[in-house]
């Protein structure tokens, strides 16, 4: 039988090129899967829950040299920018 791998805060960060604030503030806003599963207090993520996750905020995010960035982060699409 094959198990899953289980991220904890940490390794979900690394995966995703962020840092373990900015995973605990997504988790808050409801922006991450519900965990897999809990040691103690701790959330624990599968591989496969959190994968997909990558290419989504990836293909989602604005590149920091981008000079649109700021508005397109107030109005939340590109289609306000034009107007």
């Amino acid at each position: 039988t094959k198990y899953p791998r289980f991220l904890g805060v940490t390794e979900v960060g690394k995966l995703l090129g962020w840092d373990r604030r900015k995973v605990a503030v997504y988790r808050k806003r409801g922006l991450l899967p519900e965990p897999a599963a809990y040691v103690g207090n701790r959330p624990l993520w599968t591989e496969d829950q959190i994968k997909p996750l990558k290419k989504k905020y990836k293909e989602n995010k604005p590149g920091r040299s981008d000079p649109t960035r700021f508005i397109y982060l107030l109005h939340g699409n590109k289609e306000a920018i034009a107007s």
